[in-house]
């Protein structure tokens, strides 16, 4: 927002999990409340998260060379959670119809009438789906509620079950949207100005849906054309909400942001941890490079798949030579 809004304030700017198409966003928290609650026994448990995670990271973790925990590549894992619905007569570790309908639903995303509102959540990400996406008390469905309860339509009575969530997202772009979204891809007073922006998501974000702010990068660097090269995005596997989550997660992007306003040096790969508990202080885990976008760490091939030096930066279909599930430990 403040590079779109008030371009002329800074001569570099990080935005890190932006919710920036709010409406879309709100929408899209409103719609997994009514996956998981508008049908009986559609409502998820902790040991029905590890189930489908399991199962994901059974189907598509080793896809980067590397079995370890983590879906790099949410957008090529392929998981079909059909594959876990219970078979006649079964009813422990696996799901219901409902169930399996309610998790498709969150990953697919938000369309209406054809149209895409908004980027699901992604495979890998479930075990960070409690507090925000599941339970009575589900973060997402809060902010969206309320959102749409005091903001949308100023009822206190109004609830998402049986409500058009089309109509509703309809309302709320016309009400709101030009006062609180910010996605909009005009940022050439930014840029013409010599302004430098860095993005950065985590891959298995529960809040905002990861892939927003891929389509959001992809219709910007289209918009500024020539100066395109003034943005970054990165992307990071494993990240939840700005912070936590399987993943490597604690990286710095206010020097490599001053080095590229004061210096010119574009940040081209960064270089992320993973804390023992998620503690800085405590013991480092592991290190992967973060690479700017549409770039991906793969493994080489040899060294340890612990340390970021065994990893290079690779475009899509670009392979290093890695073999699938033989990294070396």
């Amino acid at each position: 927002m403040e590079a779109l809004r008030y371009p002329a304030d800074y001569d570099g700017i990080i935005a890190g999990a932006p919710g920036s198409p709010w409406t879309r966003t709100m929408t899209k928290f409103v719609a997994n409340y009514q996956a998981l609650n508008g049908a009986p026994d559609a409502e998820l448990t902790d040991n029905d998260l590890k189930l489908i995670h399991d199962a994901v990271l059974a189907r598509c973790d080793a896809r980067d060379g590397v079995k370890d925990g983590i879906v790099s590549n949410p957008q090529a894992c392929d998981f079909n959670p059909a594959v876990l619905l219970c078979k006649s007569g079964r009813r422990q570790g696996c799901l219901n119809d409902a169930q399996v309908r309610a998790v498709r639903k969150i990953y697919q995303g938000l369309r209406t009438e054809g149209v895409q509102i908004s980027s699901g959540f992604e495979p890998g990400s479930e075990l960070n789906w409690n507090p925000w996406i599941i339970g009575p008390n589900a973060l997402d469905a809060r902010f969206g509620i309320e959102f749409y309860r005091w903001i949308v339509y100023k009822n206190p009575n109004w609830a998402p079950a049986g409500s058009d969530i089309g109509r509703g997202f309809a309302d709320a772009q016309q009400r709101m949207g030009r006062m609180l979204n910010s996605d909009s891809p005009d940022l050439r007073a930014f840029v013409r100005r010599g302004g430098k922006l860095v993005l950065y998501q985590g891959w298995a974000d529960p809040v905002i849906p990861p892939r927003n702010i891929i389509t959001y990068y992809d219709a910007l660097t289209k918009e500024l054309g020539a100066n395109a090269g003034q943005v970054r995005l990165i992307m990071v596997p494993g990240m939840s909400h700005c912070f936590g989550g399987a993943g490597p997660n604690v990286f710095d992007t206010v020097d490599p942001l001053d080095r590229w306003v004061e210096d010119g040096v574009a940040p081209e790969r960064l270089i992320a941890t993973k804390y023992d508990n998620d503690d800085p202080s405590a013991k480092a885990l592991m290190t992967r490079p973060l690479c700017a976008w549409p770039k991906a760490a793969r493994w080489t091939g040899s060294g340890s798949s612990s340390e970021a030096a065994s990893f290079v930066c690779a475009a899509p279909g670009v392979s290093p030579g890695v073999q699938a599930g033989s990294a070396a430990r």
